[in-house]
């Protein structure tokens, strides 16, 4: 199992107030979101789900200052045919972040905290459904339940730059030890993760009623630790490109994105082997009887490398993976309220297992 694991962001939030500086603004949003993979081969079954609830609360403190929290609470499965489930739920870790905001919104320097109020240590009975979900290739909503504290402090800088508009970052992440597995005899597996280091890139640019947008982020890690042993999953690099546009009143967005993970070598001393998964998605946006109608179609394809065998250890082969998502999402006004329902199925492969999912989400907004 790869420890280190990033959470995934959640689609939806809950946003009970939003307070402004003198005239108090309250807003809020209230969302769920369920997930469910069945992963079957050679005649057994793999089911895998999760359901989250995320909280977020945003506080802007005069007009440069801003203050927020974001937790969720989550349930995670896993079951093969004729086994007991796996099952572990609670809240997850809370991110508490500060942004400062200098000049006329061209510098922001933000500092954060990753509060272990999740369950960071999973024993025998959690470990597979905490294992199943931390999947770059699923990408489910929450990555993990805990990761003990963490520390983020980071800049950005935004800037025109002739017709487009440029934006510079870069973060720095520390975390603490802590334990991820629990042995049936009580005893724990610390973890001591790598320090991170993050740079972003990001340019847009508006044409009439056309918006184009392309980012890079890289990612750098130090070497993680656990019980004497040294070992790194590898730096990641996420290139991405946007394009929206409006025709006869009819929007579309095209959105593609490529991550990249480079060698590594596990624990073992075995290879980890370099990775690349790039997804695709073309949406529209339209309006009937008050309604909005927002149907996406989506492809998602995995390469990994190949590894050769050693003096230790047999080869790997190539792995891969594809899958292909159709999905729906609508909203209307009731009353003072917004409501979002989202649902979307998936079929495809991995690594020679035959796949099927769905993902359904329903948001309310308050509107005043």
């Amino acid at each position: 199992m790869t420890m280190r694991i990033a959470a995934i962001a959640a689609l939806a939030t809950i946003a009970p107030a939003t307070l402004a500086a003198q005239d108090a603004i309250i807003t809020s949003r209230a969302a769920v979101q369920m997930v469910s993979y069945e992963l079957t081969s050679n005649g057994a079954t793999k089911w895998v789900s999760q359901e989250i609830v995320p909280f977020a609360v945003v506080v802007p403190v005069g007009d440069r200052f801003s203050f927020d929290v974001a937790t969720a609470w989550a349930h995670s499965a896993a079951r093969i045919d004729g086994s007991k489930a796996s099952s572990i739920a609670g809240l997850t870790d809370t991110q508490l972040r500060a942004s400062y905001t200098l000049g006329e919104d061209a510098v922001i320097l933000t500092a954060g905290v990753n509060l272990p109020t999740g369950n960071s240590t999973a024993d025998s009975a959690q470990f597979a459904a905490a294992e199943n979900i931390a999947n770059d290739f699923l990408l489910f909503p929450i990555g993990t339940m805990g990761a003990g504290l963490a520390t983020t402090g980071g800049v950005a800088v935004a800037r025109p730059f002739g017709a487009w508009n440029l934006g510079l970052g870069a973060s720095f992440r520390h975390s603490s030890d802590f334990a991820p597995y629990q042995y049936g005899d009580g005893q724990k597996a610390h973890y001591q993760p790598g320090d991170e280091y993050r740079a972003r890139l990001g340019v847009d640019r508006t044409f009439g009623a056309s918006r184009a947008t392309i980012g890079a982020t890289w990612s750098g890690y130090g070497d993680d630790r656990s019980a004497g042993a040294t070992f790194n999953t590898g730096n990641r690099l996420v290139l991405q490109g946007g394009y929206e546009t409006t025709v006869r009143n009819v929007g579309y967005t095209l959105n593609v994105w490529n991550l990249t993970r480079t060698q590594g070598h596990r624990a073992s001393g075995q290879t980890a082997p370099t990775e690349n998964i790039v997804n695709a998605s073309l949406g529209a946006s339209f309006t009937v009887a008050g309604v909005a109608l927002m149907p996406t179609l989506e492809t998602r394809h995995l390469t990994r490398a190949a590894v050769e065998a050693d003096a230790i250890y047999p080869a790997q082969e190539k792995g891969s993976g594809q899958m292909e998502t159709l999905g729906l999402a609508s909203r209307w006004q009731l009353g003072l309220f917004q409501i979002t329902p989202a649902a979307s199925y998936s079929v495809g492969t991995l690594d020679r297992t035959d796949l099927t999912g769905w993902r359904a989400m329903v948001a309310v907004r308050f509107t005043p």
